[in-house]
């Protein structure tokens, strides 16, 4: 294989070498210890290393040992997203120490003021071969708070911990936060969300000082399941003026507790995009809702995944979703409001469902239904409103009206997921078989 093709070679064969190569250097001999490596090309060699971090970032760490030029190509990817899975205490207190020895002196020199009524003093650390923070790739406050946390619980006792625990979090953080808007030129993800109830981010100004900061985060997840302090909704307030490149946007509400003041964030962050390609919300209620969907319509020309749970609709608003001609993915789970009645603006086919649902059309190419009310006339609405070009389609209200609506709306049916399928349901499903004749995969749930 010669190394100029090796960007053109299938993901089978990219992922065998990547399996060779670990087998080869991990090895301790002193055989291949002496082995001299010729060099790879760098995108070759970035390709490979990102099939084995696919499989679990600790299968890298052997290839940081074979020279400068592979420790170089897989340093990037071990610092991307340095705290994600269920690390143990002690590696995230490694992981933090490596952090503030990237501080200046003077940074350092402030951070240990700020920190001396806790009884606080930075460690003196040398500085580290690498800019570690321009290799962030994600960035979580939660996971930040979890790491801070870490650390303050080995340099104080668990009672002085316990009763200073926001304020200490939040001095190391807003240093944490300077340093990572300062060097994280990779930053990608940005996700807002707590580790505590009661604690809030730093000061909303840091996200806006370095350069570039968030403007050229393409994905942002915003989870407000907990309560919602000044600094975290002054950064919402800002976010539409700072990031114009969100592709993918996560918000997460808590149904009962709605916020006015997050909805029209929300909305303004939506419209302040150049591209918005996917867009997840969970939990809203209908009025809410109505305003979030029709601040969608505004980047109908790119959005293209959608997904809503524990949202309450109006039959209204889904209409007002189909003017996304290029949605192609829809996901509507434990969904509420939606009945065969309703209403329009203009009063036509008032009380009567059928005029209302008649106006609901989409051409998607995936479907995911869960109903909380499990009301089988709705879900057969919404899968005759998916469209004929519709391949992927899972549901849980599993009827003659939605098995008649799947054979006689959606031909083209591939893929099949039908869940809350029990014994009784084997002649609905045999009518499914006879009336889709491309269906090439289909997925019940296992019973013990």
């Amino acid at each position: 294989m010669k190394y100029s093709d090796c960007g053109n070679k299938p993901d089978e064969e990219l992922c065998c070498l990547s399996r060779i190569i670990v087998n080869l250097f991990s090895n301790q001999s002193k055989t291949f210890s002496k082995l001299r490596v010729p060099p790879l090309p760098t995108e070759c060699m970035q390709q490979i290393l990102q099939h084995i971090a696919d499989q679990g970032v600790g299968s890298l760490y052997p290839c940081l040992l074979v020279n400068r030029f592979w420790c170089n190509n897989v340093i990037p990817f071990l610092w991307a997203r340095p705290f994600e899975g269920q690390l143990p205490p002690e590696n995230r207190y490694k992981f933090m120490l490596i952090y503030l020895a990237s501080l200046t002196t003077q940074e350092k020199a402030t951070l240990n003021n700020s920190l001396s009524p806790y009884n606080i003093s930075i460690p003196d650390l040398a500085p580290p071969l690498y800019n570690y923070p321009m290799f962030l790739e994600e960035f979580s406050y939660k996971n930040v708070e979890t790491a801070v946390y870490s650390c303050i619980c080995r340099w104080n006792t668990e009672e002085f911990v316990a009763r200073n625990r926001e304020e200490q979090i939040l001095v190391l953080a807003s240093t944490l936060c300077q340093l990572f808007m300062r060097n994280s030129k990779s930053l990608k993800t940005f996700i807002i969300d707590k580790f505590l109830n009661h604690s809030d981010l730093p000061d909303c100004l840091i996200f806006n000082s370095g350069q570039p900061g968030l403007r050229n985060i393409s994905n942002l997840t915003i989870d407000c399941t907990k309560p919602m302090m000044e600094n975290t909704s002054r950064l919402l307030e800002l976010i539409p003026s700072l990031c114009k490149k969100i592709r993918c946007l996560e918000v997460k509400i808590l149904f009962f507790e709605n916020n006015t003041d997050i909805i029209q964030a929300i909305i303004k962050i939506i419209r302040a995009q150049e591209s918005l390609t996917e867009f997840n919300l969970d939990g809203v209620r209908s009025g809410e809702s109505s305003d979030i969907i029709q601040a969608l319509q505004c980047q109908s020309l790119t959005i293209t995944t959608i997904k809503f749970e524990n949202v309450d609709f109006t039959a209204d608003s889904l209409r007002s979703l189909a003017i996304c001609r290029q949605l192609r993915n829809l996901s509507l789970l434990y969904y509420r409001g939606l009945t065969m009645e309703g209403s329009t603006s203009s009063g036509e086919g008032r009380g009567t469902g059928s005029s209302i649902w008649s106006h609901i059309k989409f051409d998607l190419r995936k479907l995911r239904l869960r109903n909380s009310t499990k009301q089988p006339l709705i879900s057969a609405a919404l899968i005759r409103a998916a469209g004929e070009n519709l391949t992927c389609l899972s549901y849980d209200v599993i009827t003659r009206e939605t098995i008649e609506a799947t054979t006689l709306y959606c031909p083209n049916i591939t893929e099949l997921e039908l869940l809350d399928y029990l014994p009784h349901h084997d002649t609905l499903v045999y009518l499914l078989f006879r009336g889709l004749h491309q269906i090439k995969r289909l997925t019940l749930p296992q019973y013990n």
